[in-house]
Protein backbone atom coordinates (compact mmCIF):
# COMPACT_ATOMS: atom_id res chain seq x y z
CA UNK A 1 0.00 0.00 0.00
CA UNK A 2 1.25 3.46 -0.83
CA UNK A 3 0.47 4.78 2.64
CA UNK A 4 3.27 2.62 4.04
CA UNK A 5 5.45 5.39 2.61
CA UNK A 6 3.65 7.96 4.78
CA UNK A 7 4.07 9.23 8.35
CA UNK A 8 1.56 11.42 10.16
CA UNK A 9 3.03 13.81 12.77
CA UNK A 10 0.62 15.22 15.36
CA UNK A 11 1.44 17.78 18.11
CA UNK A 12 -0.89 17.58 21.11
CA UNK A 13 -1.72 19.24 24.41
CA UNK A 14 -4.76 18.48 26.53
CA UNK A 15 -5.82 22.09 26.96
CA UNK A 16 -9.47 20.95 27.20
CA UNK A 17 -11.43 17.68 27.28
CA UNK A 18 -12.36 18.16 23.63
CA UNK A 19 -8.73 17.82 22.61
CA UNK A 20 -8.44 14.40 24.23
CA UNK A 21 -11.56 13.23 22.41
CA UNK A 22 -10.15 14.63 19.18
CA UNK A 23 -6.83 12.83 19.65
CA UNK A 24 -8.43 9.48 20.45
CA UNK A 25 -10.71 9.77 17.43
CA UNK A 26 -7.95 10.85 15.05
CA UNK A 27 -5.46 8.20 16.19
CA UNK A 28 -7.96 5.36 15.84
CA UNK A 29 -9.06 6.73 12.48
CA UNK A 30 -5.49 6.82 11.12
CA UNK A 31 -4.50 3.40 12.44
CA UNK A 32 -7.74 1.84 11.23
CA UNK A 33 -7.68 3.23 7.71
CA UNK A 34 -3.99 3.29 6.79
CA UNK A 35 -0.75 1.32 7.05
CA UNK A 36 1.09 4.59 7.68
CA UNK A 37 3.25 5.42 10.69
CA UNK A 38 1.89 7.86 13.26
CA UNK A 39 3.95 10.02 15.63
CA UNK A 40 2.18 11.91 18.43
CA UNK A 41 4.09 14.39 20.56
CA UNK A 42 2.41 15.48 23.79
CA UNK A 43 3.63 18.65 25.51
CA UNK A 44 2.07 19.27 28.92
CA UNK A 45 2.66 19.29 32.66
CA UNK A 46 1.86 15.57 32.91
CA UNK A 47 2.02 12.76 30.37
CA UNK A 48 -1.37 11.23 29.54
CA UNK A 49 -1.33 9.73 26.05
CA UNK A 50 0.21 6.38 27.01
CA UNK A 51 -2.99 5.51 28.89
CA UNK A 52 -5.49 6.64 26.23
CA UNK A 53 -3.95 5.61 22.89
CA UNK A 54 -3.93 2.09 21.46
CA UNK A 55 -0.82 -0.08 21.42
CA UNK A 56 0.37 -0.39 17.85
CA UNK A 57 3.84 -0.86 16.39
CA UNK A 58 3.11 1.89 13.87
CA UNK A 59 2.44 4.43 16.64
CA UNK A 60 5.28 6.36 18.30
CA UNK A 61 4.56 8.64 21.25
CA UNK A 62 6.83 11.38 22.59
CA UNK A 63 6.47 13.59 25.66
CA UNK A 64 7.88 17.05 26.36
CA UNK A 65 7.31 18.40 29.89
CA UNK A 66 5.90 21.91 30.15
CA UNK A 67 5.85 24.10 33.22
CA UNK A 68 2.57 25.71 34.20
CA UNK A 69 1.93 28.66 31.88
CA UNK A 70 4.69 27.67 29.45
CA UNK A 71 3.74 28.17 25.81
CA UNK A 72 2.90 25.29 23.47
CA UNK A 73 5.80 25.51 20.99
CA UNK A 74 4.09 23.89 18.00
CA UNK A 75 6.73 24.57 15.32
CA UNK A 76 9.48 23.10 17.49
CA UNK A 77 7.45 19.99 18.29
CA UNK A 78 6.71 19.41 14.61
CA UNK A 79 10.42 19.59 13.82
CA UNK A 80 11.22 17.15 16.63
CA UNK A 81 8.83 14.66 15.03
CA UNK A 82 9.97 15.45 11.50
CA UNK A 83 13.51 14.46 12.49
CA UNK A 84 12.21 10.96 13.28
CA UNK A 85 10.39 10.46 9.98
CA UNK A 86 11.81 7.65 7.83
CA UNK A 87 9.22 7.63 5.04
CA UNK A 88 9.39 9.64 1.77
CA UNK A 89 6.10 11.41 2.55
CA UNK A 90 5.09 13.13 5.77
CA UNK A 91 1.75 14.67 6.77
CA UNK A 92 1.78 17.60 9.18
CA UNK A 93 -1.54 16.73 10.80
CA UNK A 94 -3.71 18.73 13.21
CA UNK A 95 -5.28 16.82 16.09
CA UNK A 96 -8.81 17.99 15.24
CA UNK A 97 -9.28 16.95 11.60
CA UNK A 98 -10.28 13.90 9.57
CA UNK A 99 -9.99 13.33 5.83
CA UNK A 100 -11.68 11.11 3.31
CA UNK A 101 -9.27 8.13 3.00
CA UNK A 102 -9.29 8.59 -0.77
CA UNK A 103 -7.80 12.07 -0.30
CA UNK A 104 -4.93 10.61 1.71
CA UNK A 105 -4.20 8.09 -1.03
CA UNK A 106 -4.35 10.71 -3.79
CA UNK A 107 -2.13 13.16 -1.91
CA UNK A 108 0.45 10.49 -1.07
CA UNK A 109 0.56 9.08 -4.59
CA UNK A 110 0.99 12.47 -6.22
CA UNK A 111 4.13 13.04 -4.13
CA UNK A 112 5.50 9.50 -4.58
CA UNK A 113 4.98 9.87 -8.34
CA UNK A 114 6.97 13.14 -8.22
CA UNK A 115 4.03 15.14 -9.55
CA UNK A 116 3.93 17.53 -6.58
CA UNK A 117 6.10 18.41 -3.58
CA UNK A 118 3.27 19.59 -1.32
CA UNK A 119 -0.41 18.67 -1.32
CA UNK A 120 -3.18 20.36 0.64
CA UNK A 121 -6.00 17.77 0.78
CA UNK A 122 -8.85 20.22 0.26
CA UNK A 123 -10.23 22.71 -2.25
CA UNK A 124 -7.94 25.50 -3.43
CA UNK A 125 -8.37 28.82 -1.62
CA UNK A 126 -7.34 30.78 -4.72
CA UNK A 127 -9.58 32.00 -7.50
CA UNK A 128 -8.54 32.36 -11.13
CA UNK A 129 -6.65 35.56 -10.35
CA UNK A 130 -4.85 34.01 -7.36
CA UNK A 131 -6.93 36.00 -4.92
CA UNK A 132 -7.51 34.21 -1.64
CA UNK A 133 -11.11 33.47 -0.78
CA UNK A 134 -12.86 31.53 1.97
CA UNK A 135 -13.50 28.27 0.20
CA UNK A 136 -15.89 25.40 0.73
CA UNK A 137 -13.27 22.79 1.63
CA UNK A 138 -14.31 22.31 5.23
CA UNK A 139 -17.06 20.57 7.20
CA UNK A 140 -17.23 21.61 10.85
CA UNK A 141 -18.40 18.95 13.31
CA UNK A 142 -19.67 19.87 16.77
CA UNK A 143 -19.19 16.70 18.84
CA UNK A 144 -20.39 17.00 22.43
CA UNK A 145 -20.44 13.21 23.00
CA UNK A 146 -17.30 11.65 24.45
CA UNK A 147 -14.80 9.19 23.02
CA UNK A 148 -16.66 6.18 24.50
CA UNK A 149 -19.53 6.79 22.09
CA UNK A 150 -17.07 7.20 19.23
CA UNK A 151 -15.25 3.99 20.15
CA UNK A 152 -18.37 1.92 20.89
CA UNK A 153 -20.00 2.87 17.60
CA UNK A 154 -16.66 2.70 15.75
CA UNK A 155 -17.31 6.15 14.35
CA UNK A 156 -13.58 6.54 13.75
CA UNK A 157 -13.77 4.20 10.75
CA UNK A 158 -14.76 6.99 8.39
CA UNK A 159 -15.54 10.71 8.88
CA UNK A 160 -18.90 10.29 7.16
CA UNK A 161 -19.93 7.98 10.02
CA UNK A 162 -19.22 10.78 12.45
CA UNK A 163 -21.25 13.20 10.35
CA UNK A 164 -24.27 10.90 10.12
CA UNK A 165 -24.20 9.83 13.76
CA UNK A 166 -23.83 13.42 14.93
CA UNK A 167 -26.89 14.34 12.88
CA UNK A 168 -28.83 11.41 14.33
CA UNK A 169 -28.02 12.32 17.92
CA UNK A 170 -28.06 16.09 17.79
CA UNK A 171 -29.79 17.10 14.59
CA UNK A 172 -28.72 19.11 11.55
CA UNK A 173 -27.76 22.16 13.66
CA UNK A 174 -24.54 20.55 14.83
CA UNK A 175 -23.11 20.38 11.31
CA UNK A 176 -21.81 23.19 9.14
CA UNK A 177 -21.64 21.98 5.54
CA UNK A 178 -18.87 23.17 3.21
CA UNK A 179 -21.33 25.54 1.56
CA UNK A 180 -22.39 27.02 4.89
CA UNK A 181 -18.78 27.42 5.98
CA UNK A 182 -17.97 29.19 2.72
CA UNK A 183 -21.03 31.44 2.89
CA UNK A 184 -20.38 32.43 6.49
CA UNK A 185 -16.68 33.01 5.90
CA UNK A 186 -17.34 35.03 2.74
CA UNK A 187 -19.60 37.22 4.84
CA UNK A 188 -16.89 37.57 7.46
CA UNK A 189 -18.91 35.41 9.80
CA UNK A 190 -18.97 31.84 11.03
CA UNK A 191 -21.39 30.32 13.49
CA UNK A 192 -20.01 29.17 16.83
CA UNK A 193 -21.98 27.00 19.23
CA UNK A 194 -21.72 25.49 22.67
CA UNK A 195 -23.50 22.33 23.79
CA UNK A 196 -24.55 22.15 27.45
CA UNK A 197 -27.37 20.36 29.26
CA UNK A 198 -28.75 19.01 25.98
CA UNK A 199 -29.08 22.47 24.47
CA UNK A 200 -27.23 24.34 21.75
CA UNK A 201 -26.24 27.90 22.55
CA UNK A 202 -25.26 30.29 19.80
CA UNK A 203 -22.10 32.01 21.06
CA UNK A 204 -21.41 34.39 18.21
CA UNK A 205 -19.51 34.59 14.97
CA UNK A 206 -15.94 34.02 13.83
CA UNK A 207 -14.23 34.06 10.42
CA UNK A 208 -13.40 30.61 9.09
CA UNK A 209 -11.62 29.54 5.97
CA UNK A 210 -9.43 26.71 4.74
CA UNK A 211 -6.20 28.16 3.43
CA UNK A 212 -3.02 26.56 4.70
CA UNK A 213 -3.70 24.75 7.95
CA UNK A 214 -5.35 21.49 9.04
CA UNK A 215 -3.03 19.11 7.18
CA UNK A 216 -0.32 19.19 4.53
CA UNK A 217 1.33 16.25 2.76
CA UNK A 218 4.96 17.03 1.99
CA UNK A 219 7.87 15.31 0.28
CA UNK A 220 10.04 14.63 3.34
CA UNK A 221 13.30 15.55 1.62
CA UNK A 222 11.79 18.79 0.34
CA UNK A 223 10.45 19.60 3.82
CA UNK A 224 14.04 19.80 5.05
CA UNK A 225 15.18 21.72 1.97
CA UNK A 226 12.40 24.24 2.59
CA UNK A 227 13.72 24.88 6.14
CA UNK A 228 11.30 22.63 8.05
CA UNK A 229 8.97 24.50 10.44
CA UNK A 230 10.07 28.01 11.29
CA UNK A 231 10.83 27.96 15.03
CA UNK A 232 11.04 31.73 15.08
CA UNK A 233 7.25 31.49 15.40
CA UNK A 234 6.44 30.59 19.01
CA UNK A 235 2.96 29.49 19.99
CA UNK A 236 -0.09 30.37 17.96
CA UNK A 237 0.20 32.74 15.01
CA UNK A 238 0.49 32.94 11.23
CA UNK A 239 2.86 29.99 10.88
CA UNK A 240 0.51 28.11 8.55
CA UNK A 241 0.28 31.03 6.13
CA UNK A 242 4.04 31.62 6.40
CA UNK A 243 4.74 27.99 5.57
CA UNK A 244 2.60 28.15 2.42
CA UNK A 245 4.18 31.47 1.41
CA UNK A 246 7.66 30.00 1.90
CA UNK A 247 6.87 26.86 -0.10
CA UNK A 248 5.61 29.00 -2.97
CA UNK A 249 8.59 31.38 -2.90
CA UNK A 250 11.09 28.51 -2.79
CA UNK A 251 9.58 26.91 -5.87
CA UNK A 252 7.58 24.02 -4.43
CA UNK A 253 5.10 22.30 -6.72
CA UNK A 254 1.88 22.72 -4.75
CA UNK A 255 -1.50 21.12 -5.28
CA UNK A 256 -4.95 21.44 -3.72
CA UNK A 257 -7.32 18.50 -4.17
CA UNK A 258 -10.38 19.27 -6.23
CA UNK A 259 -13.41 18.31 -4.17
CA UNK A 260 -11.27 17.62 -1.12
CA UNK A 261 -12.88 18.27 2.27
CA UNK A 262 -11.52 18.59 5.80
CA UNK A 263 -13.80 17.25 8.53
CA UNK A 264 -12.95 19.67 11.33
CA UNK A 265 -13.96 18.56 14.83
CA UNK A 266 -14.88 21.50 17.04
CA UNK A 267 -13.28 22.16 20.42
CA UNK A 268 -12.91 24.86 23.02
CA UNK A 269 -10.21 27.41 22.29
CA UNK A 270 -7.76 28.20 25.10
CA UNK A 271 -6.63 31.76 25.60
CA UNK A 272 -3.11 31.09 24.32
CA UNK A 273 -4.44 29.92 20.93
CA UNK A 274 -5.37 33.50 20.03
CA UNK A 275 -4.11 36.94 20.92
CA UNK A 276 -3.64 35.70 24.46
CA UNK A 277 -0.42 34.13 23.25
CA UNK A 278 2.41 36.23 24.73
CA UNK A 279 4.35 35.85 21.48
CA UNK A 280 1.47 36.95 19.26
CA UNK A 281 2.80 40.44 18.46
CA UNK A 282 6.30 39.12 17.73
CA UNK A 283 4.85 36.45 15.45
CA UNK A 284 2.78 39.03 13.57
CA UNK A 285 5.77 41.35 13.20
CA UNK A 286 7.95 38.51 11.91
CA UNK A 287 5.29 37.47 9.41
CA UNK A 288 5.05 41.04 8.14
CA UNK A 289 8.83 41.17 7.61
CA UNK A 290 8.91 37.80 5.83
CA UNK A 291 6.23 38.90 3.38
CA UNK A 292 8.63 41.57 2.17
CA UNK A 293 11.03 38.89 0.89
CA UNK A 294 10.64 38.46 -2.86
CA UNK A 295 13.41 36.18 -4.18
CA UNK A 296 14.64 32.68 -3.37
CA UNK A 297 18.10 34.05 -2.65
CA UNK A 298 16.70 36.48 -0.07
CA UNK A 299 14.67 33.68 1.48
CA UNK A 300 17.71 31.45 1.75
CA UNK A 301 19.79 34.25 3.29
CA UNK A 302 17.06 35.06 5.82
CA UNK A 303 16.57 31.47 6.92
CA UNK A 304 20.28 30.75 7.09
CA UNK A 305 20.53 33.63 9.57
CA UNK A 306 18.52 31.43 11.96
CA UNK A 307 20.11 28.25 13.28
CA UNK A 308 17.16 26.23 14.60
CA UNK A 309 17.42 23.57 11.87
CA UNK A 310 21.13 22.92 12.47
CA UNK A 311 20.36 20.93 15.61
CA UNK A 312 18.31 18.37 13.64
CA UNK A 313 20.84 15.75 12.58
CA UNK A 314 18.75 14.14 9.87
CA UNK A 315 20.43 12.84 6.72
CA UNK A 316 17.90 14.74 4.58
CA UNK A 317 18.67 18.04 6.29
CA UNK A 318 21.02 19.94 3.93
CA UNK A 319 21.74 22.55 6.60
CA UNK A 320 22.86 20.31 9.47
CA UNK A 321 26.28 20.68 11.02
CA UNK A 322 28.04 17.32 10.72
CA UNK A 323 30.99 16.67 13.01
CA UNK A 324 34.36 15.63 11.57
CA UNK A 325 33.99 12.19 13.20
CA UNK A 326 30.77 11.59 11.24
CA UNK A 327 32.10 12.71 7.87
Amino acid sequence: MTDRNLTFIIPYKKDCEDRETNLITVTHYLLHNFEANVIVLEADEKESISSILPEDERLTTLFVPLKRGEIFYRTKYLNMMLERVKTPVVANYDVDVLLDPRAVEEATNSILNDTFDVVYPYESPFDGENKIYANAGQVRLFLPFDHKVIMDKKLYEHPHKLVEETKNILGEGCILTPQQVAENADNGEGRMFSFHEDKWTHLGYAPWSTLAGHCQFVNTKKYFEYFMENEEFVGWGPEDAERLNRFIKLGARISYLSGGIVFHMEHKHPLESGKGNSHFKNNESLWKDIQEITTREEYREKYLSWDYYEKYDHELNPYRKVSVENE
